[in-house]
């Protein structure tokens, strides 16, 4: 039995006429239940309260995850009513407006220096952040778990780079625990740590790395239609994005990082890539037949 009354905002209602078309089935089933959800008690639990700028409302704005998407909605229980303000399907990567949105922005700020990874593998940071779990990690138990080997300086060295870069892209946090520093998950890291399969814990990556500007900004270059290879990368770091720490070495295994995250995100989402020598963009082999029958 229904008992509240569901409102939506302008474009909204579209998205939920609409789920068979942008959807599948598993996402279907869990934003309908959710749903089902609000009509019956108007709240899903785990939600978190947040601000929005363009919602004027006292109760609070909640917003909560799903493992397929983010809803967020107001709540009046006097008059029983529930406004839902956003549904985002986390498998359609809306990419272009975060991209340049960076583009317009200043990536030199000295007061916000840019720290661009050297990790250069997007699935050891995904084991990392399920690693981590529940309960906080050292820089060194994190780079042993991975299978970092030696001095005891140099694993903790490695397990410091795939700490930094987790926080970097907002899955992680320094917490302190006595004189040491351990990493804990966000609410986003969780997504990944508690993904019921390796594809929920891509598309939260996915997103995790389109909101990194060093990534938004070469893979702005590859939605150009550029031509990618190291040296673009590299030509990027050394005069756009400027590290503080820069030297020759670092910035070549800078370059060679981000190329591989270039490459494994373009994987994941369809996106083809024109590699440098190149007249013709290449697509990655499981999206080549993809509106074929074979």
């Amino acid at each position: 039995m229904q008992k509240f009354k569901i409102e939506y905002a302008d474009g909204v209602q579209e998205i939920f006429s609409n789920l068979e078309k942008l959807c599948t089935q598993s996402e279907r089933d869990e934003i309908r239940d959710f749903l089902e959800k609000l009509k019956s008690t108007g709240e899903i639990a785990g939600f978190q309260l947040t601000r929005h700028p363009c919602i004027d409302n006292r109760s609070g704005v909640r917003e909560v995850y799903g493992d397929y998407f983010k809803l967020t909605y107001t709540f009046d229980g006097q008059s029983k009513c529930v406004k839902i303000w956003s549904c985002h399907i986390l498998t359609s990567y809306e990419v272009d407006e975060c991209i340049n949105t960076f583009r317009n922005a200043n990536c030199t700020d000295d007061d916000n220096p840019i720290y661009i990874t050297q990790v250069d593998s997007p699935d050891k940071i995904i084991s990392a952040v399920k690693f981590i779990g529940a309960a906080p990690k050292s820089p060194f138990e994190i780079a042993h778990e991975l299978g970092h080997k030696g001095e005891q300086r140099s694993v903790m060295r490695h397990g410091q780079y795939l700490g930094r870069i987790i926080c970097e892209l907002g899955l992680g946090q320094t917490v302190k625990h006595g004189r040491a520093s351990k990493y804990e998950l966000t609410k986003s890291g969780f997504r990944i740590a508690n993904a019921k399969n390796s594809a929920i814990e891509e598309r939260v990556m996915i997103e995790a790395m389109l909101g990194y500007k060093p990534m938004q900004l070469v893979y702005g270059e590859i939605i150009d239609d550029q031509p990618f290879g190291l040296q673009l990368v590299k030509n990027l770091i050394d005069k756009k994005l400027c590290p503080l720490d820069h030297t020759e070495i670092t910035s070549k295994r800078r370059a060679q990082a981000l190329r591989t995250w270039a490459i494994w995100l373009c994987h994941k989402t369809g996106t083809p890539i024109r590699y440098e020598g190149s007249d013709s963009k290449q697509l990655f082999i499981p999206y080549i037949y993809a509106d074929q029958n074979i």
